[in-house]
């Protein structure tokens, strides 16, 4: 029993437990700020490093009068630049030369000249010729040398000018004091900036984890912003409505939802710890075939995971710059901004915003002129073949090139001349897996959930080189 000394003591005491509450809240405030300003010190300290390297950002003038930011090249650049002239310059001699000597020698091959007195110069021209193979070879070799030498410092430079980006972003950031928002996330620094706004790692005071807060900037007061805002919040409300209730390993976790201030609203993700498959393409180049699969095999997951529901989701925007690759390699699938939901029990849904979406990755479904268009959650499965070829090729199956107009990528989507380039070599499983994925006819495209039971996804014991011939493969689905 609590006598009437303690029961008015109550009062007190819970004063002072909510008093050291607050007093370690803010002390770990505190400290995540702080590792953050570290992380920014050491970022900048960084840049300012490598900038003779790689180069940096200068303000110039574009073909008009108007000032932009110009990239100035680094001392790296110009160095490979200049151990690669004269190795240009050198092939070229070399190739003259070659020409030159299989002209003589084609000559005194003729019967009038098979023997007699230029015999002896067939034999030193065809030394001559070894002579010059050898060094063609020796210049071949250092050419891939160098080319090597360029494309490792184009993949990093690649990186530095994103982190300089992101750097001058965050620098300009009305965000960048480490605010607290909702009385629960502190931001810290500046992961990225979209058209929609900026994404910043927070830390989340209750649940004392970091997390990703994605801010939508609605822009100012304007007649023009007021006219889209309710627009906007419906879109983003839906998104918040649908992605809130998706919980699978492959779809990153939408975790909590709030209003800042009028025209700034703010969406709680979970953290992935690296950057998207883009960023990857950009950085690294193509994908092996078998790191490529293992890629799409977990992205289909999460497309299977979606047409499972109740109330079937298409994505509807899957390209490389919304699926996330953490540093541990699982994929996870972003970005439900242009979701569309399907009625229990329906096989389709009319498609009422045809223009939206990234053309390269739409399937003819949604480009194909006409009333009353039916799409499915099949959308998908074409977004997921365009992105695998893109892993295996570097390049996106239809519509790639500069110059091409909306019109010319979908003329070339709906003619479906699916062709793959010789180099890097893939197989025929590949080949066939893609050409599922990009069934022309929706009805007779495969479902992802399909897809994830194809042999050509499925993992084998075969493939998986350090399990002894003992060891049990029950795991193995």
């Amino acid at each position: 029993m609590i006598d009437d000394q303690e029961l008015q003591q109550l009062p007190a005491r819970n004063e002072n437990m909510i008093a050291n509450y607050e007093k370690r809240g803010n002390i770990l405030r505190v400290v995540v700020v702080d590792l953050a300003k570290s992380e920014r010190i050491v970022a900048r300290n960084l840049l300012h490093q490598n900038s003779p390297r790689y180069g940096h950002y200068s303000w110039g003038r574009s073909v008009g009068t108007r000032p932009c930011q110009v990239w100035v090249e680094g001392q790296e650049y110009k160095d490979i630049n200049a151990k690669l002239e004269p190795i240009k310059q050198a092939k070229q001699k070399v190739a003259k030369d070659k020409q030159r000597l299989l002209r003589r020698i084609q000559m005194l091959q003729t019967p009038t000249n098979v023997d007699g007195s230029d015999a002896e110069e067939y034999q030193n021209l065809l030394r001559d010729l070894e002579i010059l193979q050898f060094h063609e070879d020796s210049i071949k070799i250092d050419l891939e040398k160098i080319e090597n030498q360029i494309r490792l410092h184009e993949q990093e430079k690649t990186i530095y000018k994103q982190e300089a980006k992101r750097i001058q972003q965050e620098d300009d950031s009305p965000f960048r004091g480490f605010p607290l928002h909702h009385n629960r996330y502190v931001l810290l620094n500046l992961l990225g900036k979209g058209g929609f706004g900026e994404v910043f790692k927070a830390f989340d005071m209750e649940e004392n984890e970091y997390v990703a807060c994605k801010l939508h900037l609605l822009g100012p007061p304007t007649i023009k912003n007021e006219l889209l805002k309710d627009d906007i919040l419906r879109h983003m409300k839906r998104e918040w409505n649908v992605h809130k209730t998706l919980v699978h390993p492959h779809i990153i976790r939408h975790l909590d939802n709030f209003t800042i201030n009028n025209y700034t609203y703010c969406t709680v993700l979970e953290l992935c710890s690296g950057n998207d498959l883009q960023f990857a393409l950009k950085t690294r180049g193509t994908f092996a075939e078998k790191d490529a699969k293992v890629l799409i095999s977990q992205t289909l997951h999460g497309l299977a995971y979606l047409d499972g529901q109740a109330e079937r989701i298409i994505h509807y925007d899957l390209k490389p710059a919304n699926i996330l690759l953490a540093d541990d390699g699982v994929v996870k699938i972003s970005d439900f901004g242009l979701c569309k939901v399907m009625e229990a029990g329906s096989e389709s849904l009319e498609l009422t915003s045809p223009g939206a979406g990234t053309i390269w990755y739409l399937p003819p479904e949604c480009l194909v002129e006409g009333a009353n268009r039916q799409i499915s959650t099949k959308v998908d499965v074409w977004s997921a073949g365009v992105v695998f070829y893109e892993l295996l090729f570097g390049r996106v199956p239809f519509g790639f090139g500069p110059g091409k107009t909306r019109d010319t990528i979908k003329q070339e989507i709906i003619a479906n001349a699916l062709h793959f380039p010789p180099i890097p070599k893939i197989s025929s499983e590949a080949k066939a897996f893609i050409r599922h994925c990009l069934t022309y006819d929706q009805v007779s495209r495969p479902s992802a959930g399909t897809l994830v039971q194809n042999p050509y996804l499925t993992p084998s014991r075969q493939n998986v080189s350090w399990l002894g011939p003992g060891s049990s493969s029950s795991f193995v689905h």
